[in-house]
This record gives structure tokens, sequence and C-alpha cells, in this order.
């Protein structure tokens, strides 16, 4: 009974948190991401084993 009780709990403060939020329109996302300058894409994969080579070929990366 416990432990039904803390996931009910956590699952309202959850929900009550996140539609407390404002939700901001597009215009201003964007005009964030340009104020921060700033933008990075990282991803790691399995397939990042393999950088470099396409069907067994080695396939040259810009600036190489």
């Amino acid at each position: 009974m416990k432990r039904i009780l803390v996931i009910f709990t956590a699952f309202i403060l959850f929900t009550t948190a996140a539609s407390a939020q404002k939700k901001l329109t597009r215009d201003e996302r964007m005009k964030w991401w340009r104020e921060a300058r700033f933008g990075m894409f990282i991803h790691w994969g399995d397939y990042a084993l393999w950088g470099g080579m396409y069907k067994g070929h080695k396939v040259a990366h810009g600036g190489e």
C-alpha cells in the first residue's frame, strides 16, 4: 500500500509540475536558441564503431 501511495504522489507531483510550465511559442523557443549561440548534438551508437566505413569501403570525411 505504501508503494502505491508513493507512486501516486510522484505521479501527481510530476503532472502538476509539467502543467505549471509555460508553453512557449515557436518564436520564443527560436529566440532562445539564437541567443544561446551554442548547439551540440552528440549521438553515440553501436554503429559509431565503424565510423568512416560504408559497405566495407573507407569513406573520406570532410576536412580530410
